[in-house]
């Protein structure tokens, strides 16, 4: 078959690696040119004999499962074929069969166990009632992501072979160990098919091997047919009665003795996670001895020379050719014998390969830790790395693990290259958010959650508190780099009014300090120096120069001459205070209140004023009052509002 790496098929899917091969198919992955994700594209065989009708029931089949719908199912995206090449376009899972999970893990806890089978289970539940039976469930069919979720795949591709003749390839060989007793025999199967090969699957995943084994196909079919597994509680102890038993009936020989419908196992199941010792297996005549038909491999054999007819739903109630339809594997088995030297050399391969048996440890659970933290743990379990994978995360920080193989608590042997981890690359994108009107704290944080960094300005804004962001460049919802500069430009609140600083120099100090108050400033304080070229009392600096633009209010100082030799300036006059003597008790009308007013004129006050305003009675008798002043002062003495008496005081 040519090598299809590099095409696109339906001018859409882009060939990019070969992932997986089978007897009738090989599996791609792909990249969807119009979605811009990965696809699997399964290509049927073109170096075998296909007829008209084999690529119409290949193609019919995977329109059928395209149908299907359902998370434990791999999804159908697409079919189509290309000149002589026939595709289908399916999910792309990142994971492992669930044939590589138990060998490399030696088996399965039972809950983990019990968990995927409930996925395989409700996958089929979904397929069934959309009547579509697989026919070929086996571990190797079923896909399991790091987070344990199962996911059924190759729906009706056993369907699709040839209307003469089964193609015998090594992955048949696989098979014969999940067929159920109808398959082996040849007759006619349904969904109770599929249930019994789900029961060898979970057999495998408990105990680490298939039930029933023999050395050629031929002999495994036979004891699908005739031989009863040992029930697995009696092989390991941790096993629950009750998961032993869903397995047990779900192996029933007999069809009608098993589960009947996927929904009914599930049930059983689910019930089971919740609490193993509180379920009831129906026990459908298990553990009863059943009667079955004598086969041998005589018989087999003596059938494998009749010509074969393969049984199609579509002649279900039609009368049957002459041939019977079971001598298909019967005739499959016999031409099986020829691929067994083949098997057995490939067991004897991976023997020599694996050596002798190594300790087993359990898998630690790496989520979560950063790649040093996850190896050193690692390294001291002796549990081997084999591969190191590195994905983008908007989640999770860089140098995280994201994703482990095997999971937490599978067993593993140690010195054995295994584990393969994920780890997060963190964001390489990011998207800006909106900071305006945040407070300058709360950017900061915001934008160091999308792992960008910042710097800061100030501007004056009216409008936004101070200490708010008033913009921000880039805005919103820009795409950047991660690490990229985010420019935050925060409030200094309401813009100050400017006023010019007036020249101050040359001017007396009285004269600076009424300059300053009227220019909107405010005096600070005066220092002196002396400068013998300078006039006495004027100002020979200012400590903001003249011209200059500055916040209204703002705070001016200034250096005022002050020669030595200079004349004195005269002594302010000295404060001395006398005591007057007032009699009240001629005043005013007896009985009655009366004021007293006393104004001072001179005395060191400008003009006259009001030194003593209070009302008395001629019961007061006197009225004794200091009075401070310098130089000469008339006193007044008014009551009620008229001039009583005058006198002159000489302050000394």
């Amino acid at each position: 078959m040519e090598d299809l790496i590099g095409r696109v098929l339906g001018n859409r899917y882009e060939i990019v690696e070969k992932i997986g091969a089978g007897g009738m198919a090989v599996v791609y992955k792909a990249r969807c040119r119009l979605l811009n994700r990965y696809v699997a594209v399964k290509v049927l065989r073109t170096d075998t004999e296909m007829t008209d009708d084999f690529i119409k029931r290949f193609k019919v089949e995977a329109q059928s499962a395209g149908s299907l719908s359902h998370p434990n199912i791999v999804s159908i995206y697409d079919v189509g074929n290309e000149g002589n090449i026939n595709y289908i376009v399916m999910e792309y899972v990142e994971g492992y069969t669930l044939k590589e999970v138990v060998a490399k893990s030696d088996r399965l806890t039972w809950r983990a166990s019990v968990r995927i089978a409930a996925q395989i289970c409700a996958g089929l539940e979904h397929a069934h009632k959309n009547h579509i039976i697989h026919r070929d469930i086996k571990s190797q069919n079923i896909l399991v992501t790091s987070e344990l979720m199962a996911k059924v795949t190759d729906f009706g591709i056993a369907r699709a072979s040839s209307n003469s003749t089964i193609t015998i390839t090594g992955n048949t060989i696989g098979s014969v160990h999940y067929f159920s007793p109808e398959q082996a025999k040849g007759q006619h199967t349904d969904e109770k098919s599929d249930i019994y090969s789900l029961g060898i699957v979970m057999y495998e995943m408990l105990l680490g091997r298939v039930p029933l084994d023999a050395d050629t196909p031929v002999s495994v079919a036979l004891k699908q047919i005739q031989e009863v597994p040992i029930p697995p509680a009696q092989l390991d102890s941790e096993i629950p009665t009750s998961v032993s038993d869903i397995v047990m009936k779900a192996l029933q020989k007999e069809p009608r003795l098993r589960y009947q419908t996927a929904t009914e196992m599930l049930k059983d199941l689910n019930t089971v996670l919740e609490n193993p010792n509180n379920v009831v297996i129906t026990e459908s005549n298990m553990g009863a001895t059943t009667v079955m038909s004598s086969v041998n491999e005589n018989m087999i054999n003596d059938r494998a020379n009749k010509p074969v007819v393969v049984e199609d739903d579509e002649n279900m109630g039609r009368k049957k050719k002459k041939n019977s339809a079971g001598t298909v594997f019967l005739a499959f088995l016999c031409s099986l014998i020829i691929a067994v030297l083949a098997f057995v050399g490939v067991r004897t391969f991976i023997g020599n390969i694996l050596g002798p048996e190594k300790a087993e440890v359990p898998m630690p659970n790496l989520i979560g830790k950063t790649l040093t933290e996850a190896q050193v743990e690692l390294e001291e379990l002796n549990i081997l790395v084999k591969k190191i994978n590195y994905q983008e995360s908007d989640e999770v920080k860089k140098n995280t693990v994201i994703i482990q193989y095997p999971v937490a608590n599978i067993t593993v042997r140690e010195n054995v290259k295994i584990a393969e981890l994920t780890v997060s690359l963190g964001k390489t994108e990011t998207i800006v958010p909106n900071v305006i009107n945040y407070s300058l704290e709360e950017a900061k944080e915001k934008l160091e959650n999308e792992q960008l960094r910042y710097s800061v300005a100030e501007e004056a804004n009216s409008e936004v508190p101070k200490g708010y962001i008033v913009r921000q460049n880039p805005t919103e919802n820009y795409e950047v780099s991660v690490g990229s500069i985010i420019e935050l430009y925060v409030s200094s609140g309401p813009e100050e009014k400017q006023v010019s600083v007036p020249k101050l120099v040359g001017a007396t100090e009285s004269a600076a300090k009424a300059l300053i108050k009227d220019a909107g400033l405010t005096y600070g304080i005066t220092t002196y120096e002396t400068d013998s070229t300078k006039s006495n009392g004027i100002v020979l600096s200012q400590s903001i120069s003249h011209g200059k633009l500055v916040p209204e209010g703002k705070v001016i100082d200034i250096v005022v001459n002050k020669k030595e030799n200079s004349n004195p300036e005269p002594d302010e006059p000295k404060v001395s205070t006398q005591k007057i003597y007032l009699n009240l008790k001629n005043k005013g009308v007896a009985g009655k209140e009366f004021t007293v007013r006393i104004e001072m004129s001179g005395g060191g006050v400008t003009g006259k004023q009001t030194i003593y305003e209070e009302k008395h009675t001629r019961e007061d008798k006197e009225l004794l009052l200091d009075v401070s002043g310098n130089g000469l002062a008339m006193l007044e003495v008014y009551i009620d509002g008229k001039l009583d008496s005058s006198q002159q005081i000489n302050f000394k």
